[in-house]
């Protein structure tokens, strides 16, 4: 389970909802948890500076590395079958 947060996320209250998850997956014994947070990330994990909607207009791009982080858990989780 892999689950990623926005730390300026406005919508979503994030270090309870990151807890929550955590313990409602440690509660169904699952044992493979990743929970990330990106520091400049909103609730779309977008970059922001405050989370505010105000600077959605002058959003450009997603958090730094919230992509190849994804690619690298999922190279790691998920087998690929090659057949046709």
């Amino acid at each position: 389970m892999l689950a990623i947060f926005g730390e300026r996320d406005t919508f979503v209250p994030v270090e309870k909802s990151a807890l929550n998850w955590k313990r409602g997956l440690e509660k169904a014994d699952n044992k493979d948890v990743t929970i990330k947070i990106f520091e400049s990330g909103d609730h779309s994990l977008v970059e922001v500076k405050t989370g505010g909607l105000k600077e959605l207009p002058r959003l450009r791009r997603f958090v730094p590395g919230g992509f190849e982080f994804q690619k690298e858990w999922l190279l790691k989780h998920v087998t690929l079958d090659a057949q046709p």
